[in-house]
């Protein structure tokens, strides 16, 4: 025998063949796995069914690796746009910072203040004549 074990649970037959249990009402099962029934198709049916069943799996692994491929090319696309982002963010901080410094200088020191109105503005005190020459 393999394995084949009968009992029965609330009225319930079951038969459990090497570690697999088959319920059924009123089981007439067989005492030996040869005495199970064995399908009626023929083999190249079954053949053919595994055939397609391995050509589906590889299509299907095809397909999905296709896939992965096309999201690593967008995944490294998005990583060189971060980092082109991050490298312009961080030449816009710096010139903020450059920015900043020249802003403090503008309110709190009154010897650039005037320095940057004369050279910038072309201003002048009173009593002062501004040259101006074309280069």
């Amino acid at each position: 025998m393999y394995g084949v074990t009968r009992f029965s649970d609330e009225g319930t037959k079951a038969l459990q063949i090497e570690n697999t249990i088959f319920w059924r009402r009123d089981l007439h099962a067989p005492a030996k796995l040869s005495q199970l029934p064995v399908s009626s198709m023929p083999t190249w049916l079954h053949r053919f069914i595994l055939f397609v069943a391995a050509l589906a799996c590889v299509g299907v692994i095809g397909l999905l690796g296709t896939v992965l491929v096309q999201t690593r090319a967008e995944y490294v696309q998005v990583q060189q746009a971060e980092l082109a982002a991050r490298e312009r963010l961080a030449e816009v901080e710096a010139r903020l910072a450059e920015q900043e410094v020249v802003l403090d200088r503008l309110r709190n020191d009154p010897a650039y203040l005037e320095r940057v109105i004369r050279s910038r503005l072309g201003y002048a005190k009173p009593e002062e004549f501004v040259f101006r020459f074309s280069d």
